[in-house]
This record gives structure tokens, C-alpha cells and sequence, in this order.
């Protein structure tokens, strides 16, 4: 995209498109039978994809995956990630179900089983953590045991984080809400394979 100053019409000042805050044009002649740049509507979804593309992650140079799947990636996980996080905050009274903490702004909806859609945004398939302890549990350095439980890796151990092993979860008093103990244990055990640890059944 381009415009010309106003100051000398010689001068071309090029700026980089940007779908979000251009959206797209279209030259018509006017009634007069001048051309002129009109600007075409947007639907949602195309403002939507338009959006989802200028914040998808980049791409690998030598990749050739459709960076349209990137996008639409995006849009579904945004259109179901607020309300996501809106039913968890609720569910569970607005406070890290590890620390408790009421900082809404720095409360996130972590899903247990990774997020394939919006039908996995369910209130059993989430938690709400703070920031940090979101990003911990992504990474497999806490989980949860059967009886909710919190467990921190061994790495951990000598930080700050070290005061929570062993510290039983908030949970929500409607039990439907409950974090399904099934989806706990298979982020329990991969988040074991990743330390190294083995299966405490095998223990046994």
C-alpha cells in the first residue's frame, strides 16, 4: 500500500498493509467520472482471519504448512477463550484454585487436556491458575494427583514453588465442575515422563 504527500506529489511514502487497520478498497469513478479509492466492508469473520493471521505465530522459513490452518487456529481459540475463562472464574469464585490469589487480571483458564476446539472448553476440562502456575503446569513442572493434589517437579525443588507440593487444590462446590479426574491423571503421567519419574503404580 501507498500514498502519495500531499507536499510533492513525486514522493511516495510506502506503508506495509495491514488488513486489521486498512481492510481492503476498491477504485470506482464517482458521479463526476473520477476515480476514487473506496473502502470495502468487512465481514466478522474476515476482520476476524484478518486478525488471527497478524497474530499467528511465524512460520518456520522451510516450511510449507498452510499458514491459513495457523489462522483459523487462532480465531477458534480466540472466540471460545474468553467465555472459557469467564465460566472458570466463576466456578471457581474468582481465585487460583493453587494459590488463591484474586488478581483477575493475572488469572488464566489453563485447559487440563490440550485445547483441540471449542467443544474441550469445558468447565471439567479446566482450571483457573495464575500466570505462572498456568505456565508451570503446561510445561509438566506441576501436576495433580488423584485426590487433587499438587505435586511440583523435582527441578522445582529449592524454589519458591517448593511450598506448594503437597498443597491440596481449590476446588468449585459444584461437583459437575469438578476437574475430571481422568484428564488429571494423563496430564500426571505425561508431565512424569517428561521428569523422568516413573509411575508411582509401578512403585507398588
Amino acid at each position: 500500500m501507498f500514498k502519495v504527500t500531499e507536499k510533492n506529489p513525486i514522493r511516495t511514502t510506502y506503508i506495509p498493509f495491514d488488513p486489521t487497520s486498512h481492510g481492503h478498497v476498491d477504485l470506482q469513478k464517482s458521479a463526476e467520472g473520477k476515480w476514487e479509492v473506496v473502502q470495502l466492508p468487512m465481514s466478522e469473520l474476515a476482520l476476524a482471519e484478518a486478525e488471527a493471521q497478524a497474530t499467528a505465530p511465524p512460520l518456520p522459513i522451510d516450511s510449507d504448512h498452510d499458514s491459513r490452518v495457523w489462522a483459523m487456529k487462532a480465531i477458534a481459540q480466540r472466540q471460545g477463550q474468553s467465555l472459557f475463562r469467564s465460566m472458570l472464574i466463576e466456578a471457581y469464585d474468582g481465585k487460583c484454585a493453587v494459590t488463591g490469589s484474586n488478581a483477575t487480571a493475572v488469572l488464566e483458564a489453563a485447559h487440563i487436556e490440550p485445547y483441540r476446539g471449542t467443544h474441550t472448553n469445558r468447565i471439567d476440562n479446566g482450571l483457573l491458575l495464575r500466570s505462572d502456575i498456568h505456565t508451570l503446569f503446561d510445561l509438566g513442572l506441576v501436576w495433580l494427583t488423584a485426590d487433587y493434589l499438587l505435586v511440583v517437579a523435582p527441578n522445582l525443588k529449592g524454589s519458591d514453588y517448593e511450598a506448594f507440593d503437597g498443597l491440596p487444590l481449590r476446588l468449585p462446590t459444584i461437583k459437575a465442575h469438578l476437574p475430571n479426574p481422568a484428564h488429571l491423571m494423563k496430564h500426571a503421567q505425561l508431565a512424569r515422563e517428561k521428569n523422568g519419574l516413573p509411575d508411582p503404580a509401578e512403585l507398588k
